[in-house]
């Protein structure tokens, strides 16, 4: 049997991750299952995997929803009050990480279970055997596209910035809209490189050279790229929000930034000084990456689970109408 899963998307939006993690699904899953996305639900699929559910105005179980974004997000677009009836309608909401977890079982919602982004592990095993490209400065990346609402903190970023030592520290920049950045932070003095778009393969291959990951969002439901760098053995340093505290651990994996300029600025200056204690330590401990930490391939499955649960007790309910009737 070929289980058939929709991926309803409710509009024609184009979404770059959403297109990579279709991609998995039917990689991992091509001998038992077909994924097929759709703007629309289509007939005949055994189950519903609704990815912007707060466009529906019902669900059609037996079906999931993932919870894409952060709950707290202020944008209109995105409040928990134009999500939170189809989530409760929904027969298993997967979230990304324990914060929405939380917040949802705060609403009354408990039908949920977590399922963080995985990493590619045919690509990062690979390019971690290779070894590191040894750079003359401290490199800190910053992988992310660069929204008109500046969730991602350009703003702190700025003030960050201005605060740091460019005889020590580089920047690389991977994004859409990034060589704005680029153009502020080569006019304080640093040196950049920006890519506005980077094939997944040479980004994984740029990690080698990198000494951090820098997030400073103050909204996520991911990010994407915590999972790539922490399996990459990179240090992060990022604003402990979205999939950030189950994957990675204070002072061991990374550091919590304060979202203070003044004091993640010296923080990360004492981290670039060359032959730094501090960035040693912190180095040695991220080549063991947190246990939470799972593959493309490990997610799949988990939501695969969640399916194959739904379909199985859907199948028993109709058994059951069935009888009744024999």
């Amino acid at each position: 049997m070929t289980i058939i899963v929709n991926h309803v998307l409710s509009n024609n939006v184009h979404s770059g991750i959403f297109e990579d993690i279709f991609a998995y699904f039917s990689h991992y899953t091509e001998q038992y299952a077909t994924h097929i996305p759709s703007e629309k639900p289509i007939i005949g699929a055994h189950v519903r995997h609704y990815h912007r559910p707060h466009l529906e105005e019902r669900l059609i179980k037996p079906c999931v929803v993932t919870v894409h974004h952060d709950l707290n997000d202020p944008d209109g677009w995105l409040s928990l009050q134009a999500f939170i009836d189809r989530y409760k309608e929904a027969d298993v909401v997967i979230c990304l990480n324990t914060f929405q977890q939380k917040k949802l079982a705060e609403c009354g919602i408990f039908n949920t279970v977590v399922v963080p982004h995985g990493y590619n592990h045919q690509l990062i095993d690979h390019a971690r055997q290779l070894g590191r490209h040894e750079q003359k400065k401290f490199k800190i990346a910053i992988v992310s596209k660069r929204y008109a609402r500046k969730v991602k903190g350009e703003a702190y970023l700025f003030e960050l910035a201005k605060r740091l030592d460019a005889d020590n520290i580089e920047f690389l920049l991977v994004g859409d809209g990034r060589s704005e950045e680029g153009r502020i932070l080569r006019a304080l003095g640093f040196d950049v490189e920006v890519f506005e778009r980077l094939p997944y393969p040479a980004l994984i291959d740029a990690y080698r050279g990198v000494n951090a990951l820098l997030m400073t969002s103050y909204f996520e439901g991911g990010p994407a790229n915590i999972p790539e760098a922490a399996a990459m053995g990179v240090p992060i340093l990022a604003n402990p929000i979205g999939m950030v505290p189950d994957l990675i651990k204070h002072d061991v994996h990374g550091v919590y930034l304060e979202m203070e300029p003044e004091t993640d600025a010296i923080m990360l200056n004492e981290l670039a000084e060359p032959e730094s204690p501090r960035y040693k330590k912190l180095f040695a401990s991220s080549q063991h990456p947190s246990e939470n930490l799972i593959t493309w391939q490990d997610s799949i499955n988990f939501n695969m689970k969640e399916y194959l649960d739904l379909i199985k007790g859907s199948q028993a309910s109709i058994n059951k109408v069935l009888e009744l009737f024999a």
